[in-house]
Formats: structure tokens, C-alpha cells, sequence
């Protein structure tokens, strides 16, 4: 499964990527520093049609066809990594005393995990031992199952354990360990599970919901905030309680979130009408419907595309829009049109472009062109 992610009326994604364990002395603050991996490859159409899914779309025969106990101020971090062609990122996360690689995900309020309960689903993956941990609890009854737009999905129990990325810790932090998965998760050799940023009210555990991990560290933060700083090609951060305003020029443009979309993707999705003025500029580029996507020359020069929110004006570099090589001198593009959706989406295309703030208080999702 790739990145799901933010809770935002504005439907503007994440995908976790994080750090090497950079602790910020003396503060209740910590980072996460992005890491690259070349040795995952994806189809861009899976990724495209997987995103499109997410939302409920029903594709028109075109798209069908194509579609076949802590200290009071703590910090810490974890290596994340990005996937080839940066369209998934996981990130280590020491659970009982065992460390498995998670997609952290703004989109949802589960941290689930492959585990020892799995059955021959768990083949293939790092797995959570509950047995193997001294800080292991069984939640008595508390059982949890998560069904994502795309289908995917898995269930289980639920147990208290000890969380910890890089040097920050979750005392007794919920864990729901995976009796089944879905063949996409268990397909997915990367990744072990899902650890969720959003709000708990949208936690499955029954019968009593539970704390995410960033709302359980919250306390422990300077300021209730993470921000993203993706980058193209290179490493790049998040940065939880605090905001490193060396990162960014000018002012941060704010809006508010006002409802939980899981904007998990890694294209940007838009308008037909943006979408065709923008490929418009770009010599050579045509939607091919068997991909169902805008494609155009590798060698094409690309337009810078921005984006507004009220008077701020974003810039994403003509550059980051060449997703994937296809082969015959032919790129998958960045921009495709939101088909069937009410509301564009923001994926990491855009990300990489962005300063983003997420602010938890607001709730509000900030934005600033990078330096």
C-alpha cells in the first residue's frame, strides 16, 4: 500500500518520511529526516488508479479499461524511507523493544502492525511479537478492523506496549496487532503496517477508541504541530513541535481543515480544465487512454505550476512533474485529472514543493514556498 494520509478539507496529503534520531537538546521537540531507497519499483497506473479508488470513483469505460511514564518534554526521530519514484515511504518504529517498518499515515488513527497473530499473510514481513515484549498488555475484549477506500483492510486485538520513534517514547501506546490483512498489505514486503497521525475520533478500536501516537507525545510538544519538508531527490525532514522557519520564505498561508478526506496520494490530482491548460505548454503531451493518463516526451521542457490559497502563491518546479519513465522517450506525468472527484488533491508532487505546517490546535494545514 502507498502513502494514505492528512485529515483536510482542503484534501492536501502526506506521506512520512523520517529521520535519522536527531534529538533537539533541551526541548520537547523532534525530527525526522528523510532518507532515499532505490530498490522499490511501482506501476505509475497502479498508483494512479489505486489513488482514484481511494475515493470511491467509479471509472468510465475509459478509465476502466485502462484500470485493469515519559519525561515531561522529550524528542526523537526515525529514518524514513522513500520508494522509488518517492510514491511510498516507511519508517522504522520500535515496538516493544522490536523495530518494523510502518507507513505513517495523516489519513487515518490506527497504529497496526503485522504480527505474530497474522497467520501466512505475516510471510515476507518484519513482524510484532507480543510474547518477545516485557512491556506487552493485552487490551481485555478491545478488538479493531479498518477497511480503506481502495478495499484494503485488517483486523484484530488490540495491545499496550511501548512505542518509541527514535528517542521519543509512548508509554503504554495502543497497538493493534493484525490477525489478517488484505493481499495488498500482505503483497507489500516494505511495509508492516500503518501507524495514524489523524484525530482518534477516527480510531476503530471497539468498544473505546484510542489515542493516536502524536496525540499521545502532544503533551510532551512545545507546540501541538508537525510540518513536512519533503524533498525531490534528496533527503528531507518532519519536524514535530516546533516549525524551523529557516526552511521557508515569506509568510506561511493558513487554512482550515474542515473534513476528514484520506488524501494519501502521490500524484496531484485536478480539474480537466487545469489539467489540460497546463499539459497545453508542454510540447508533445497527450492523454493516452491506455493509461488513462497524460504522458508527454521525457525531453519536453516543463512549466512551473502554482497553486493559490486566497493571495499566497505556491510554485512547484516544472521539474518534479515527471513521475515515472515509461520507456519510448515517453514520461508519466504528475498532474491527471481528479476523475469523478468533488475536490482536488495534493498529493506528494506538490509536497516536495511545499513547506507544510500541520497544525493539530487549528486544526489548520499552513503552506510556504521553500528557500
Amino acid at each position: 500500500m502507498s502513502n494514505r494520509s492528512l485529515i483536510c478539507g482542503l484534501a492536501a496529503p502526506l506521506m512520512l518520511a523520517v529521520s535519522t534520531a536527531a534529538a533537539l537538546p533541551g526541548s520537547g521537540n523532534f525530527q525526522v529526516v528523510q532518507k532515499a531507497n532505490l530498490n522499490f519499483t511501482r506501476d505509475a497506473a497502479a498508483i494512479h488508479f489505486s489513488d482514484l479508488a481511494r475515493f470511491n470513483v467509479t471509472l468510465n469505460s475509459t478509465y476502466a479499461a485502462a484500470a485493469v511514564g515519559v519525561a515531561a518534554r522529550q524528542s526523537g526521530g526515525t529514518p524514513a524511507i522513500p520508494l522509488l519514484w518517492e510514491s511510498e515511504y516507511v519508517c522504522p518504529v520500535t515496538i516493544g523493544g522490536q523495530t518494523v517498518l510502518l507507513d505513517f499515515d495523516t489519513g487515518s488513527s490506527d497504529l497496526w502492525v503485522i504480527s505474530t497473530l497474522t497467520g501466512i499473510e505475516a510471510v515476507g514481513h518484519k513482524v510484532y511479537d507480543p510474547k518477545s515484549s516485557t512491556s506487552s498488555k493485552l487490551l481485555p475484549g478491545a478488538t479493531w478492523e479498518i477497511t480503506y477506500a481502495d478495499g484494503s483492510g485488517s483486523g484484530g486485538v488490540v495491545y499496550k506496549d511501548h512505542v518509541a520513534i527514535g528517542t521519543s517514547v509512548a508509554i503504554d501506546q495502543a497497538v493493534e496487532a493484525a490477525l489478517y490483512v488484505s493481499p495488498e498489505f500482505a503483497t507489500n514486503p516494505f511495509s508492516s503496517g500503518l501507524l495514524g497521525l489523524a484525530f482518534s475520533t477516527l480510531n476503530t478500536v471497539s468498544p473505546v477508541p484510542q489515542l493516536t501516537y502524536f496525540e499521545n507525545v502532544l503533551p510532551t510538544l512545545e507546540k501541538p504541530l508537525f510540518t513536512a519538508d519533503l524533498k525531490h531527490g534528496r533527503p528531507g525532514t518532519y519536524n514535530f513541535g516546533y516549525i524551523d522557519h529557516t526552511a521557508y520564505t515569506g509568510a506561511i498561508a493558513w487554512t482550515p481543515v474542515t473534513k476528514p478526506y484520506d488524501t494519501g496520494t502521490t500524484l496531484l490530482y485536478l480539474p480537466p480544465l487545469i489539467t489540460e491548460a497546463y499539459y497545453s505548454k508542454v510540447i508533445g503531451a497527450f492523454f493516452d487512454p491506455s493509461y488513462a493518463a497524460w504522458l508527454f516526451p521525457c525531453t519536453s521542457p516543463l512549466p512551473d505550476f502554482v497553486f493559490g490559497i486566497e493571495g499566497y502563491r505556491g510554485v512547484i518546479p516544472g521539474e518534479y512533474m515527471i513521475f515515472e519513465p515509461l520507456g519510448d522517450d515517453l514520461c508519466y506525468g504528475g498532474i491527471q485529472v481528479n476523475t469523478g472527484l468533488p475536490f482536488s488533491i495534493f498529493g506528494d508532487i506538490l509536497l516536495k514543493a511545499q513547506f507544510v505546517v500541520f497544525d493539530h490546535q487549528g486544526p489548520r494545514l499552513g503552506f510556504a514556498n521553500k528557500l
